[in-house]
């Protein structure tokens, strides 16, 4: 990697740049190294968006660029960024869904309302109707329920490869991060009897109903295949920019703890150790646990956009052990990757991190 000089490198497009830069900035951007393509597409970003003062060395190690990632910016200013764990054009993009009343956020994540639970699909940036929000996952402590199981939230935070968050309605800590189709979970319960992971494919994330772009659950389907595995799917028409065709997001969830109970709803009505319910559209499932005070359960849940085993193939093979640690590096060690193609010299730390945080 070698750095790249406006004058010698971009001589056909110098002075077009060089003005915008210089007027905006009044001093030139060193010390960028990049391919052709990620230098120009840093450097309007920075020409358009980033304070003056910014050419100048920095402390932080390049190395761990992705540290400087402050996944909250932007989040709670209408920026509808998604800000749970996500790879590099991953699909997966697990993180929390908030209760806010008529509209829900298009990212699912709010700065006020209940966490609903935790879907694996997400957009960032976008306006207009909600997309996506699928597969909601949500984890209780008492009787099973097929509604109502929002929780306030406590202890909130987010950065690099991972969302943490206390819900504070059941004492339970829980953790994400994610891989590139899977999503990996950390659960800490408290001591009790009747401690669950409750799926709910027939809910997403619905907005712009007054513009014609509010998404539908239009059938979902979910099968206990055993005490550690439930899989299904969810189909959904609608949402952003009026989405005339249907699209289905096949899901397979694994835990590493086998549960002591479980049962299925349909239509809202729970079963007990039922363990499939299809037909319609509000379908879900749980499974209960016996857990100490502290106790921790890790769940992966791989999706696909194309069947229940291709989710079951991507949850294996990108993770095969339940991990939470290892798979969190991974994640920043991708992360690191991608960012090494550009050295970015800011003046402070905010500075650094909107750069990176915006790449």
């Amino acid at each position: 990697m070698q750095k790249i000089d406006l004058d010698q490198e971009f001589w056909p497009i110098q002075s077009k740049l060089k003005e915008r830069v210089l007027k905006y900035r009044g001093q030139r951007f060193r010390g960028l190294r990049a391919t052709c393509l990620l230098f120009l597409c840093g450097l309007l970003f920075m020409s358009a968006d980033i304070p003056a003062g910014i050419a100048v060395a920095q402390t932080v190690e390049p190395q761990d660029k992705a540290h400087a990632i402050d996944p909250f910016t932007a989040a709670a200013s209408g920026g509808n960024v998604f800000v749970g764990p996500t790879l590099p054009f991953g699909m997966a993009k697990p993180g929390p869904d908030m209760n806010i009343g008529e509209n829900d956020a298009n990212a699912g994540w709010a700065a006020t309302g209940d966490i609903r639970g935790f879907s694996q699909t997400h957009v960032s940036g976008t306006g207009g109707g909600a997309k996506y929000g699928n597969v909601l996952i949500q984890p209780t402590v008492g009787a099973p329920a097929s509604s109502g199981y929002d929780s306030p939230r406590s202890e909130e935070t987010a950065e690099i490869g991972l969302y943490s968050v206390e819900l504070a309605r059941y004492r339970i800590q829980v953790e994400v991060t994610a891989a590139r189709r899977t999503a990996l979970y950390r659960f800490t319960f408290p001591a009790s009897g009747r401690s669950n992971i409750l799926f709910d494919p027939g809910r997403c994330l619905v907005s712009g109903a007054r513009s014609g772009e509010e998404q539908r659950v239009t059938a979902s389907q979910i099968t206990i295949l055993s005490p550690t595995e439930v899989s299904g799917s969810t189909s959904v028409t609608g949402g952003w920019n009026k989405q005339p065709n249907t699209y289905t997001v096949y899901f397979y969830a694994k835990t590493d703890t086998s549960a002591s109970g479980w049962g299925i709803w349909k239509d809202g009505a729970l079963q007990t150790q039922a363990r499939e319910a299809h037909g319609g559209a509000r379908n879900g499932a749980w499974l209960t646990f016996h857990t100490q005070e502290g106790q921790r359960v890790n769940m992966k849940v791989g999706i696909s956009f194309l069947s229940v085993e291709q989710a079951r193939r991507n949850a294996t093979e990108e993770i095969p052990s339940l991990d939470f640690e290892a798979v969190r590096q991974r994640l920043i060690d991708t992360w690191n990757k991608a960012l090494a193609s550009i050295d970015f010299r800011g003046q402070t730390a905010e500075q650094r991190g909107m750069m990176y945080t915006a790449l």
